[in-house]
């Protein structure tokens, strides 16, 4: 029986998993787990930009999400570049906005009228 906290846990990875299925369905295992790592992360960061206080945060320009996967064996960190829409290993350069440059608002293009 699976523990509840690894079990509550592990159901956000969900949609990077149907993701990665859809995606690789004939690759390796380590290269579907590398993938779901990675695809987890991109999903997460949809999910915190649809919390009302981290949309707000955003649309204000007053916040940045980082998106990061820290690889525990070689010590590396991969960033996701959203200009770039890939991971780039962190240590190419400075941290990355991990979100697109949004769209201004209703409210802000009625603001500069």
């Amino acid at each position: 029986m699976p523990c509840t906290a690894v079990a509550s846990w592990t159901k956000h990875a969900a949609a990077a998993k149907e993701i990665v299925n859809t995606l690789l369905p004939d690759a390796s295992t380590e290269r579907r787990l590398d993938a779901i790592v990675h695809e987890n992360v991109l999903c997460q960061l949809h999910n915190l930009q649809t919390h009302p206080v981290i949309a707000a945060g955003l649309a204000a320009h007053k916040l940045k999400l980082f998106g990061w996967v820290y690889d525990i064996e070689s010590g590396a960190v991969d960033t996701f570049d959203a200009v770039a829409g890939r991971f780039i290993p962190l240590a190419e350069g400075a941290p990355v906005n991990a979100t697109p440059a949004r769209q201004q608002s209703y409210l802000q293009t009625q603001l500069k009228s």
